[in-house]
Formats: C-alpha cells, structure tokens, sequence
C-alpha cells in the first residue's frame, strides 16, 4: 500500500505530520494556497477567504486560491489517499469523487478538528464532507464519531519534537520557571473562562503565562491584565515557542472551545513531555494516558486545585510513541 497524505499549511507549521517525512511508502502535500501579485488580488483574497463572512455565508470557487495539486497515480499500485480536514478546501468535489472511483485507491478523510468548533475552516469544509465519495472517515471528536458514525483516529496525529532541541531555540524562555501555561485564541466563546481562570491563579501567587491570540476588533478593544498577559496578533506564535512555554511549566491549561470534545493538542503535549494537565474537556477521562493524579478538569476557576498546581510530584505516562502519525497508515486502511 502507498499512502499519499494532503494537510493544511497550519499543520505545515505544527509539524505534527513530520514523523512520516522519511517513510518511503508516503507522499506528503501540503494544501498551499496562492498568494496574489497585486493589492488588488490581494483585497479580493482577504474579502473573498473571510472568516467572519464564512460564519454567515460560504462563498463558492475558495478553491481558486489554492495551488493545483498533482498526484503521480501508478495503476498496478494501491493507495490510499489521506485528506485531512482544511485541505479539503484545495478540492473541487467532482475532481475527489473521479480520484476514489479508481479501483486501486481508497479516499479517506481524517478531521482533527471538530465539525461544530468556531473554526473558519469547519465552517466552510462542513457542507462539503458528504458530497465526497470517502471510503471512510476518521475523527478525534468522541461526540462527532457517535452522531455521525466516524471511525476514531486514535490520537494517532502528533510528531514529538526533541525537548532539548527546543530549550536550544528558546533559552530565555527558561530563564524563569513558570506553573502554568496557556496558548489560544479568544474564538468559541472561550474568552471569559481564559481570563477569570489567569486572574484566579494570579490572586493565589501561581505563575502563570498565558498567551492569548486576538483577531478581527477583538485587536481594537481594551483587553483585561494586558500588563501581564501576553496579547497578540497577526499569526501564531511559533510552534516551537509554543513547546517552549511548555517545557518551561509544570501544568498545562487546556480551555476548550464550545462544539469540541475532542483533544486540542495541549493533551498530546502533556503526555509526549510529562505536564500535568488542567481542562475543561470531560472526554479526557476516556482518553489514552488519561491519570486523575496528573489530570483534572474543571470548568470554573473555583474548580482548581492551586496546591495539586504547585505540587513538584514527578510526573510519567510512560509514553512510547503511541501518537505518532506512523501508526495512522494502518488504521486508515482498517
């Protein structure tokens, strides 16, 4: 079998595919969208990929932004074709159905987000998933796969990235041990929960780096603790930087958007590098590595144990490798 794997440039910069870089039976895509050559395009782009729009109206023809991809189909070979859920945009639908018609190909979808999250993506691939002839599709949300009969992913998306590799890029992040950190943006609904949670940890002495993305006018507004809390915008911060803060913490804090119960990767990080983990995801409990001593959930800042926080207990799922993409070529052929 030869598996040919399509994602999102977001995932481009996670890096949570590159475990299958040097598998020979795997060709990697990255679902790359155009860049205009004039202001011109470029307004056209901006007011055509909008994600406010695309909360109200699914503008046609988004595919005409992304570059053409191209795929090297040999007949007496058998493949499977993986397309994880944004890069599905890249797509014309009629051009996915004529592709897994062939005999020797299997067409699967894999979503590691959830399709109700406030996500601009999910938004405008939603409609789309049923018009595509999949031969199955996966799913990391426990209530998408029963509401909508998906296949469970198994976690199997997340490439550990070397832990000393990181402190070598960041070494002023370590400078300062922190007990907490956080990193997200303000979308589903999520924004009051993040900030009475930072101002509850702070009133009771625990060191907390939170990291709060703003888009759209959230950038225009007066934001709450900005002295002590990090707000930006225009892109993600460095996924390398993300890990940074992480090493650098003894809890991570995992809050949810609202649609979404399946993991964000802030569950995969405490586990790969062994962080205790605060979140407001009940399905934690039916989770791999899933350790009420190292995990807890909560969904108001009353709920947090500050002592369980501050606590230096060595902490050890005794991870293997379990995440790693590698083991998502069999079970996208199951």
């Amino acid at each position: 079998m030869k598996y040919i794997i399509v994602y999102p440039e977001s995932h481009k910069h996670l890096g949570i595919f590159a475990d299958l870089n040097d598998n020979p039976e795997v060709r990697s895509y990255v679902a790359e969208q155009r860049i205009p050559r004039n202001k011109f395009g470029k307004l056209v782009k901006k007011i055509h990929t909008s994600g406010m729009i695309a909360q109200y109206v699914n503008l046609p023809l988004k595919r005409l932004w992304y570059k053409k991809l191209k795929f090297d189909i040999q007949r007496n070979e058998e493949y499977c074709v993986i397309i994880v859920d944004a890069a599905l945009k890249a797509f014309k639908i009629a051009e996915l159905n004529k592709l897994f018609a062939k005999k020797n190909i299997r067409g699967v979808l894999c979503l590691i987000n959830s399709i109700n999250a406030h996500s601009t993506s999910m938004y405008e691939i939603k409609s789309i998933i049923p018009k595509v002839h999949w031969a199955d599709i996966y799913s990391f949300d426990p209530q998408d796969r029963a509401k909508y009969g998906f296949k469970n992913i198994e976690g199997a998306y997340y490439s550990q990235k070397e832990a000393e590799h990181i402190k070598a890029l960041y070494p002023e992040q370590f400078k300062t041990p922190m007990d907490v950190y956080f990193t997200g943006g303000l979308k589903g609904n999520r924004e009051k929960l993040v900030v009475d949670t930072f101002e509850y940890l702070k009133e009771r002495g625990v060191k907390a780096d939170f990291n709060i993305l703003v888009a759209g006018n959230e950038r225009l507004k007066n934001h709450k603790f900005a002295d002590a809390i990090r707000y930006y915008s225009g892109k993600w911060i460095a996924y390398e930087e993300v890990l940074a803060g992480v090493l650098n913490s003894k809890v991570i804090v995992e809050i949810l958007q609202d649609g979404q119960c399946g993991p964000s990767l802030r569950y995969y990080e405490a586990v790969c590098y062994n962080k205790k983990l605060l979140t407001t995801n009940e399905y934690v409990k039916e989770l791999p590595f899933y350790n009420p001593q190292y995990m807890k959930v909560f969904h108001s800042p009353e709920e947090i144990d500050v002592e369980w926080i501050k606590d230096n207990e060595k902490i050890d799922y005794c991870y293997n490798g379990e995440f790693s993409p590698v083991g998502l070529l069999d079970i996208v052929i199951k």
